[in-house]
C-alpha cells in the first residue's frame, strides 16, 4: 500500500495520541528553546560553510542551501559530516522530497476525503503518482530504520559518535539489550530529518530571491551588520538580538513566502463550532497559512517584500514593532501540533541570513544592455514551497571579508 509514502507513524503524519506525545517529548529534550542554545557554534559553523560553498559554486546556490540545512540537522542527530564531497544524506532527503513534491496537495486526493479507499491497491492512484509514492516509501525507509539501526549497533559496540540519536539510545537502552520506546525513537529521527532540512532550505531560497528584488533592503541590512562588526569579524549567533533589521528580514521572508503555505492537515478529535459552523469530530481542517500571511488587514500591500513593516525608529534606536503580528506565530503551526523544531530552524535561518549579507552582495544577472534580468518569482507545487530555478549573482563585498570567511570557517 503506497498511500502514506512511508510517512505512517511519523510525527507530522500521525493522529494525536501516544506516538505523537512520545515523539514530541523526545524532541523537546533536544529542540526546545533552552537546548538549542547549545547549538550556536554548530549552526554558525554551517552558516559560514554555506558562505564558502556559495563562493566556490555560486551558480549552485539552491543546491548549497539544501546542503547546509541538511548538514546542520545530520551533524546534530548523527554526528556525521555532510559536504559537497559527501552527499549521501542529501541524496536520501532529495528522494523523499521528490516524492512529496509529486504528491497532490493535502486534502485534494480522494483518499484524503474517504480514507476507506486505502483498502484498494496503489495503482488506482495512477501510474505516475503510484510510482512516486513507491519511491518515496523506500526513500523514507532509508532515512528512518537504516540509520537508526546503525547507530544502535554502534552504541552496543561502544564505538559510536557523540550525537543526539546515540544519546537517546543510551538513555533508553535496557539491560537485556532492547531499547525502550524504540519505534518512537526511530520515527522521531525520521520526522526531524524529513521536516527540518527542506523547510529551512525553502526559507533561505526565498531570502535569496527576495534580495535580488529588494537591493535597498540588502544595503540597509549590510549597514547595520557593518556598524556592529566593524569589518573585524563575521556575525555570530549572539549578534542576532542586536540586529533587529536582520530579524525583520527573516520575519518578512517567512511571511512573504511561507515554507508550507497550506499548512498541515488537522483532524478534529471532538465536535466543534467555528464562526457559526458546526464541525463534527473527524472533520479535516486545513489552516491556510498563505491567506494569513497575505492578509492586508495585518500586512498592508502584502505582495510587496518590505521588512520595514516590522521596524520602528524610537528615539534614534531601531527596534521591532511589537504591534505587528510576527509570522513565526503561525507559519510553524499551532497548539499541540506546532513544529517542535522551530527554534532550531529559526536560529539556523537567522545566522545564515546575517552571514551571507555580511559577505556578499546579491544581485540579478545583467542582459546585453546592462539591465538586471528579473528573476522568475513563481514557485513549484508540493507541500513545501520552493522557488522555481532562477539566477542570481553572489559578489564578495571585499577581500578582507573573504579573508575573515577563510579564517572563521575552518
Amino acid at each position: 500500500m503506497n498511500y502514506s509514502g512511508g510517512f505512517d507513524g511519523l510525527l507530522f503524519a500521525s493522529p494525536y495520541g501516544e506516538s505523537v506525545v512520545t515523539q514530541r517529548k523526545l524532541m523537546s529534550q533536544y529542540f526546545g528553546a533552552g537546548p538549542v542554545r547549545s547549538y550556536n557554534d554548530l549552526l554558525t559553523k554551517n552558516a559560514r560553510l554555506l558562505a564558502r560553498w556559495l563562493l566556490d559554486n555560486p551558480s549552485g546556490f539552491l543546491h548549497n542551501s539544501r546542503l547546509a540545512a541538511t548538514a546542520s540537522i545530520v551533524d546534530l542527530m548523527f554526528g556525521e559530516e555532510v559536504s559537497p564531497t559527501n552527499l549521501t544524506w542529501l541524496k536520501r532527503l532529495n528522494d523523499v522530497m521528490r516524492g512529496l513534491a509529486a504528491s497532490p496537495p493535502i486534502g485534494t486526493h480522494p483518499v484524503d476525503i474517504f480514507p476507506s479507499l486505502s483498502i484498494f491497491p496503489g495503482w488506482i492512484l495512477g501510474r505516475t503518482l503510484n510510482k512516486a509514492m513507491s519511491e518515496m516509501k523506500e526513500a523514507t525507509k532509508s532515512i528512518n530504520q537504516g540509520p537508526y539501526e546503525t547507530v544502535k549497533a554502534e552504541v552496543k559496540a561502544g564505538i559510536f559518535r557523540p550525537s543526539m540519536v546515540s544519546s537517546i539510545i543510551q538513555a533508553h537502552l535496557q539491560p537485556d539489550g532492547t531499547v525502550m520506546n524504540e519505534k518512537y525513537i526511530s520515527r522521531m529521527t525520521a520526522s526531524a530529518l524529513t521536516a527540518g532540512a527542506d523547510t529551512t532550505a525553502s526559507t533561505v531560497d526565498s531570502f535569496f530571491l527576495a534580495m535580488t528584488l529588494a537591493r535597498r533592503v540588502q544595503k540597509k541590512a549590510q549597514e547595520h551588520i557593518d556598524a556592529l562588526t566593524q569589518g573585524e569579524r563575521l556575525p555570530n549567533m549572539e549578534d542576532v538580538e542586536s540586529l533587529p533589521y536582520i530579524q525583520a528580514i527573516v520575519r518578512e521572508t517567512l511571511r512573504w513566502r511561507p515554507a508550507v503555505p497550506s499548512g498541515l492537515t488537522h483532524s478534529l478529535t471532538q465536535d466543534d463550532e467555528y464562526d457559526g459552523m458546526f464541525m463534527p469530530a473527524g472533520t479535516m481542517v486545513i489552516a491556510n497559512i498563505w491567506n494569513m500571511s497575505m492578509d492586508s488587514a495585518y500586512y498592508p500591500q502584502p505582495s510587496e517584500y518590505n521588512p520595514d513593516r516590522f521596524i520602528e525608529n524610537k528615539d534614534g534606536q531601531i527596534r521591532l514593532k511589537r504591534e505587528i503580528q510576527n509570522p513565526e506565530d503561525f507559519v510553524f503551526g499551532f497548539g499541540r501540533r506546532i513544529c517542535p523544531g522551530r527554534h532550531f530552524a529559526m536560529k539556523s535561518i537567522y545566522i545564515s541570513v546575517a552571514t551571507i549579507l555580511a559577505v556578499f552582495d546579491i544581485s540579478s544577472p545583467l542582459d546585453d544592455a546592462g539591465d538586471p534580468i528579473p528573476p522568475d518569482t513563481e514557485y513549484g507545487g508540493g507541500l513545501i514551497g520552493h522557488p522555481k530555478p532562477f539566477q542570481c549573482i553572489f559578489t564578495p563585498r571585499s577581500e578582507s571579508l573573504l579573508n575573515l570567511l577563510s579564517q572563521q570557517s575552518q
